[in-house]
């Protein structure tokens, strides 16, 4: 299962890549130009790890420090700003978020090409992409239906004439955004959006806007910035690109789940413009290059921003792998350890229990760090867990309480009640349960085998089956 995961990583990531290339070749059809635009929107675009290295340089820090350092959140870690996740970053940890980027860049890549005037094939397929976007990841899916809305109205305008015509006729584009919309909610998965969102210029992002920028996306903002602004061909078809930019700084700036994450529009808005921006940067590189007083000026400007971007992912890339940094963090351990009698117990877990069996440590008292080595490891289910919500979600923090109690009683009877109630099959105790609970709470388990049966032991791990109710 290890083995396909990271082959349909690979195959993700790649597809992921290749739509930013594709987008800004749509935009300039040059191929060298393109390719190092994307190449500093993937590797170079924060200039947050040469801030560091500068700063612990001044100050005659350990240049080691920076492997007990999120690098690519020192905005918010050193400005108390928000912060944006480079593109690595989308392959690694949120490769549903990177699928819909790519989604929603077929839709924008479609318009660089027809502009509004497109007809019905074009609208159904930015329409579809757009609808699968917002299927995959509501909020970057609507967030691209809106940059290509904006884009059409742009685009539309540019001739008066046609604006209503073209608008009109595009907004067909909106039936399959709407139908996975209308899905998406039936799902539940818009519970309790409506009064998460907050807009305004609020909370981080009032602090050190223009220094976040600059250290966030400097390396690829400033070429885009310019790239915008050059003249000559290929203006019209930079139109969604600048859309891009426009809607993702809007969205950075002035939207926010203030109460649960208030980082968490950022970083969906800064893959928006991570993958729009390329397009302009590749604008500026094409127009530079056709003028040889300024070819040199162009080169030595990429080499300058590989040079100030790429110390961020190549740091981050390191910390990302880096097993041997025991140091804690902001709260949580750097690196997690699974002990061989933890490594044991999820093998067993795996291959000697049903496959829809629900198996539940204390998500409460084992916190960020391993709660989810169930699901991770055992690839079991659990009745309750504390995944980090956008929203607040009263029903999983009651579930995960229960669990606690059902842990913390001494009354085995009401344990085991609590149990079958939330469908639990059975229990999980290692050294976490052992070092939070007192033993007269666990033992519980194994002096009532009417109710609990021990499944797995070794000499740190136990599992407990939960009995079935006699019929």
């Amino acid at each position: 299962l290890g083995g396909l995961l990271r082959v349909n990583a690979l195959c993700a990531g790649t597809l992921f890549v290749a739509m930013v290339f594709l987008f800004a070749w749509a935009v300039v059809p040059r191929a060298w130009p393109a390719a190092l635009a994307v190449t500093i929107g993937v590797l170079a675009a924060s200039a947050e790890g040469t801030y560091i290295l500068w700063r612990l340089f001044r100050t005659g820090g350990p240049l080691l420090a920076v492997r007990n350092l999120n690098i690519d959140a020192i905005t918010m870690w050193f400005f108390k700003g928000l912060t944006i996740d480079g593109l690595p970053r989308s392959l690694w940890y949120t490769p549903q978020h990177a699928g819909a980027c790519s989604l929603g860049l077929v839709a924008l890549l479609v318009l660089a090409g027809t502009g509004s005037r497109g007809g019905w094939p074009s609208r159904l397929l930015a329409g579809v992409a757009l609808g699968l976007s917002v299927a995959t990841s509501p909020f970057l899916g609507g967030a691209f239906s809106l940059v290509y809305g904006v884009a059409v109205l742009v685009d539309a305008a540019l001739d008066p004439r046609t604006l209503i015509p073209r608008a009109i006729g595009q907004a067909w584009a909106a039936v399959p955004v709407l139908g996975a919309v209308a899905w998406a909610a039936a799902g539940g998965v818009l519970e309790g959006a409506r009064g998460a969102v907050v807009v305004g210029f609020v909370g981080q992002a009032r602090h050190a806007p223009v220094v976040t920028a600059l250290l966030a996306l400097g390396p690829l903002l400033l070429p885009g910035l310019v790239g915008l602004l050059v003249p000559g061909k290929g203006r019209r078809e930079a139109i969604p690109a600048a859309a891009g930019l426009g809607v993702g700084l809007l969205l950075f700036y002035f939207v926010s789940v203030a109460k649960t994450d208030p980082v968490w529009v950022g970083w969906r808005a800064g893959q928006i413009m991570l993958v729009t921006l390329p397009a302009l940067a590749a604008r500026l590189f094409a127009w530079a290059w056709d003028r040889p007083g300024l070819r040199r000026m162009a080169g030595a400007g990429v080499l300058l921003a590989l040079l100030i971007g790429l110390p961020t992912t190549v740091i981050d890339t390191y910390n990302a792998q880096d097993v041997t940094n025991r140091d804690m963090g902001a709260g949580f351990p750097w690196t997690v350890r699974v002990s061989p009698d933890e490594q044991a117990a999820f093998a067993w877990l795996r291959r000697a229990t049903p496959r829809d069996a629900v198996v539940q440590p204390d998500a409460v008292t084992r916190g960020r760090a391993s709660w989810t080595h169930i699901p991770a490891f055992a690839e079991r289910r659990m009745a309750a867990g504390l995944p980090i919500s956008l929203v607040a979600m009263p029903y999983r923090e009651e579930a995960a309480s229960r669990v606690h109690s059902l842990f913390g009683t001494t009354d085995a009877r009401a344990a085991w009640e609590t149990a079958r109630d939330l469908g639990i099959d059975y229990l999980y105790v290692d050294l976490v349960e052992r070092g939070a609970f007192p033993p007269a709470a666990l033992s519980k388990f194994d002096d009532h085998a009417e109710w609990f049966v021990p499944a797995f032991r070794n000499r740190t791990v136990v599992v407990y089956a939960v009995t079935r109710p006699a019929l």
